[in-house]
């Protein structure tokens, strides 16, 4: 069976730094702030999650995209390498 591919993220809020993988198959199509609440309720921040719920600033920076992306993009990669850009 294959990996699922994932997009790590780091969530700040406040003071609080939280690093988390989740599915490329529920980021694609999720906003910012499903994002943000994913991690919350799945680390169990219950009240940061309402602070976020209810407008709190928050920071959401994605580390590092899954890999099954850069083999995507990899080819584009290879044209340059031929062309000597």
């Amino acid at each position: 069976m294959a990996r699922k591919s994932k997009n790590r993220y780091r969530l700040t809020v406040g003071g609080l730094k939280v690093e988390l993988s989740l599915w490329t198959r529920f980021t694609d199509t999720a906003s910012d702030l499903e994002i943000a609440k994913a991690i919350l309720h799945h680390m169990r921040f219950f009240s940061t999650y309402e602070a976020v719920s209810n407008g709190a600033d928050f920071n959401l920076k994605l580390i590092r995209a899954s890999k099954s992306k850069a083999k995507q993009q990899s080819p584009a990669a290879s044209k340059k390498k031929l062309i000597g850009v």
